[in-house]
């Protein structure tokens, strides 16, 4: 099937294990894909930590390799559409964007103390209220 001239949208899904992406057609018809797994660090147990400059280099590599395999789906390529680990957090330095640490991923326990005490001290309600 030429892909020369079709419309298409490159999906990226940025998950707890790794990088995935997917490019498909206005018909939601998958035409590549393209993956690569990243290291999970656990500096302590009970903690769970990504390297953000890895998540990035994963997200420019899946990226690549599909423009590489499929370059003419690039050309009338209509959007991206990105998901990723909803709670997982990074700090970055203003002025350069380098990260600052390593991504707290969203099964990192580090924090229970802090919301076990906010529990304790009657704010379980109002944080359910705000989805914290």
């Amino acid at each position: 099937m030429s892909l020369a001239g079709m419309k298409t949208i490159l999906a990226i899904d940025q998950s707890t294990s790794g990088t995935k992406a997917v490019l498909f057609d206005t018909q939601g018809n998958v035409l590549a894909r393209a993956a690569r797994e990243h290291k999970q660090i656990y500096p302590r147990p009970g903690w769970v930590e990504h390297n953000p400059e890895e998540i990035w280099e994963n997200t420019v590599y899946v990226s690549q390799e599909l423009k590489v395999t499929t370059p003419e789906a690039f050309k009338e390529l209509l959007c991206i559409s990105i998901t990723n680990q909803r709670e997982t957090v990074v700090v970055f330095e203003r002025g350069t964007g380098r990260p600052l640490y390593n991504a707290l991923v969203w099964q990192c326990r580090r924090g229970q103390a802090i919301c076990e005490r906010l529990n304790q001290a009657g704010y379980s309600e109002i944080l359910r209220k705000k989805q914290v």
